[in-house]
């Protein structure tokens, strides 16, 4: 009875012991994460704080971290730009048809790089990787003196043509490995039904992978929407900005050639929370379309 009794014990203190290290454990992972969630919302926190400042107490020496008052004059001093609809016309036709132009070559190579042997396959599907690699601010002069030769410079077309440069090796890489998951059985099926490859294209593989295209296609847009580089160099003409760049060219300086930071955190404001309530709404469809390719098959 004793040696029954001790072994009893013995296992209550392991799994007691056992308790303490997953709470511990829990403890820290919790921990870490508040720390990284608050360092990452404190950026945009400041920005929409500052945003509802003005005068003084956006350089005072004390910094507060909660505005005084709801004070909007510097969103009035945004929109009173007569541009302002201009460049949110501008940059939202731009994402959209960068999105569309993006998607549609991407959905076409991926298919064809997944349905068809390649000599090369290997070899160009590193090469997309290896595109996706380079940022675009590396690129940008030469862009920029080539679109010159070509007559491109101040105009849309142009960076429509650039922006799905540089979208299309991320959406390529992630269509080739959902359209992957997708088995090689539904095609032949329909082969032998008669249908062409680009019936089996447009009727069964588009809709099969309807997630991933919508996850390309949420990051291609929100790309275009919030690039700054490319636009401010490709795009001269004032009618022709887009949105980020629009409101940097107003908003350089103010009386005296002080910066107007009120004014920039308003137009940052306004900048990100289209972008960012797009992003919120979809971020769902995003994780099911970044996953399923893990859980398909």
């Amino acid at each position: 009875m004793a040696s029954v009794a001790q072994t009893a014990s013995v296992r209550q203190a392991r799994t007691r012991v056992a308790i303490r290290r997953r709470l511990v454990h829990r403890l820290l992972v919790y921990a870490g994460l508040s720390a990284y969630g608050l360092i990452a919302v404190f950026p945009l926190y400041w920005l929409f704080k500052s945003s509802l400042t003005v005068g003084l107490d956006l350089i005072a020496p004390v910094p507060s971290f909660l505005p005084r008052a709801l004070d909007f004059s510097n969103y009035e001093r945004v929109l009173s730009v007569g541009l302002i609809v201009t460049f949110f016309a501008n940059s939202l036709k731009v994402a959209l048809i960068s999105t569309v132009c993006t998607i549609a070559i991407a959905s076409l190579a991926a298919y064809s790089l997944t349905r068809f042997r390649h000599r090369w396959l290997q070899l160009i599907q590193s090469s997309v990787l290896l595109a996706y690699m380079f940022p675009s601010i590396l690129l940008a002069v030469p862009l920029a003196l080539v679109y010159g030769q070509l007559g491109l410079i101040n105009n849309h077309g142009g960076l429509v043509l650039a922006y799905v440069t540089f979208s299309l090796p991320f959406a390529l890489w992630l269509l080739i490995a959902y359209f992957r998951t997708i088995p090689h059985e539904i095609d032949e099926a329909a082969r032998v039904d008669g249908a062409t490859h680009l019936d089996v294209f447009a009727r069964i593989i588009l809709p099969l992978a309807a997630p991933g295209i919508v996850t390309a296609s949420i990051f291609a847009f929100l790309a275009a929407w919030n690039e700054f580089t490319l636009a401010l160099v490709l795009i001269q003409e004032n009618e022709l900005k887009t949105l980020p760049t629009g409101l940097a060219l107003f908003l350089q300086g103010g009386p005296g050639d002080t910066i107007e930071w009120g004014g920039r955190m308003a137009a940052g404001v306004m900048v990100i929370v289209p972008s960012l309530i797009f992003f919120l709404v979809a971020s769902g469809r995003i994780a099911r379309g970044l996953a399923a390719g893990a859980v398909k098959g």
